[in-house]
């Protein structure tokens, strides 16, 4: 139970994470801590939360701890850097920036970092080279602006809070992907950080206006690593290093324990060990030894003769990764809970919950009772919402947009004049999505 405890508290923290409720988070990933001290999954997004608090020396000590735990990581040595330099102690920055560089030489964007601490020094010519090496010209060509002399009226360089160093990114931030179930491995690889660099000062003569700002962007299952950006129109971007663009969409689903995991590109990773049952749509790449068999629908505790259509129980040791074809997936875990869902959103779940095929009262809308400890990937075509009721208080769903419920929720069909609808009445949530067309 322990296990389960700590799956659903890190699960939680990363959904909260993900929705910016950081210090919500944070009291979940504690929890979490609580149960697996020192537990390396927990204390990554831990220090990615205390981070975006702006709880600088709480972030310190984590990444602090995480490096010397993992001494030749890379990305923990890149985090403690971006920490440091976030606290203006530049020369920690540099050493810890320096020996990212050296354990990791294909992570380009560690010497745009590097190039920014250099500059915030006064370092300009290590600047220069560093911002070269990352394929920043155009700050290298402001480091050699303040190498070659200093700009009239003034008796010494500009200081480097007035350099235009808005530019500094090694890969930009995208928009926040598709729901992550944040109980992952290498969850944190490095921290995004897109306010380092200080805001551009005017300058004497007109120049090209810096990239539009990206938004920070949310932690994702695998890596927190952001896909290549896309060219607005009139800007030109160059094409960005291989390594960086493996780093961005690389799914490991060889290299984590959780049975469901949602990954890069709104892709769904089902890790089978033993059981697991599974539908095939949307399925891309495959390994280990698996076997399907069609799963027959359960009713009244009973196992019928009637199939789940498009279910199979899959058998084995391996893994699946399916493809959202254009929608999102979403892992939940369920820590003794139930959850109702409509049959046609449930694209995998463990074998060990407790489920029951059924229908929504007085209609033919297929649904499907899961209870107990386990996780259930959903996927739907569109975002969905939670829609608390109270007693008293029913609510009435398109039957298209109906995704399912929780807690003490009443469904029936309401034919009423013109187009039909699902009333819910009860205590409990409601989930709801966009219908088709």
């Amino acid at each position: 139970m322990t296990d389960r405890a700590f799956v659903s508290h890190l699960a939680r923290g990363g959904e909260l994470l993900r929705a910016d409720k950081l210090s919500e988070a944070v009291d979940e990933l504690r929890r979490a801590l609580a149960l697996r001290p020192g537990e390396t999954k927990v204390l990554n997004l831990l220090g990615l939360a205390t981070f975006r608090l702006g709880r600088y020396p709480e972030a310190r000590e984590i990444f602090q701890d995480l490096a010397k735990n993992q001494p030749n990581d890379a990305s923990m040595r890149l985090n403690l850097g971006l920490v440091y330099l976030k606290m203006a102690s530049v020369d920690d920055a540099i050493r810890e920036l320096r020996r990212a560089r050296e354990l990791d030489a294909t992570q380009v964007r560690t010497l745009g970092y590097l190039g920014l601490a250099y500059a915030r020094k006064g370092d300009f010519a290590q600047a220069r080279d560093a911002f070269r090496a990352a394929g920043q010209e155009d700050l290298a060509r402001e480091m050699e602006e303040q190498l070659r002399a200093p700009p009239p009226g003034d008796a010494v360089p500009r200081p480097v809070a007035e350099i235009n160093t808005s530019r500094v990114v090694a890969t930009p931030a995208p928009p926040a992907p598709p729901a992550r179930n944040q109980a992952t491995d290498d969850m944190i690889t490095p921290i995004p950080e897109d306010d380092l660099a200080p805001a551009p000062a005017p300058r004497p003569k007109p120049e090209p206006p810096p990239l539009p700002p990206e938004p920070l962007p949310a932690p994702t299952p695998a890596e927190l690593v952001p896909p290549p950006p896309s060219a607005p129109n009139g800007v030109r971007v160059a094409p960005i290093p291989l390594a960086a663009l493996n780093s961005a969409r690389l799914l490991r689903p060889e290299a984590g324990d959780l049975p469901l995991e949602t990954g890069p590109g709104g892709t769904l990773i089902v890790r089978v060990r033993g059981k697991m049952l599974c539908r095939r749509d949307g399925i891309v790449a495959r390994g280990g030894e698996l076997a399907f068999t069609p799963a027959m629908r359960h009713t009244r505790g009973r196992i019928t003769q009637e199939a789940f259509a498009g279910m199979f129980l899959v058998t084995g040791n391996g893994h699946l990764i399916a493809s959202a074809r254009g929608g999102a997936f979403t892992a939940v875990a369920l820590a003794g809970e139930a959850l109702y869902l409509r049959e046609h959103v449930v694209h995998a779940f463990e074998e060990r919950l407790a489920w029951e095929n059924g229908q929504v009262p007085g209609s033919a809308l297929a649904v499907l009772q899961l209870r107990g400890d386990g996780c259930v990937a959903i996927h739907t075509k569109h975002p969905s919402i939670a829609i608390e009721i109270r007693e008293g208080r029913p609510l009435a769903v398109a039957p298209d947009a109906l995704i399912g419920w929780s807690g003490k929720v009443v469904p029936r069909l309401i034919a009423a004049a013109g187009a039909p609808r699902v009333e819910c009445a009860g205590d409990g949530v409601v989930l709801v999505e966009e219908p088709s067309g």
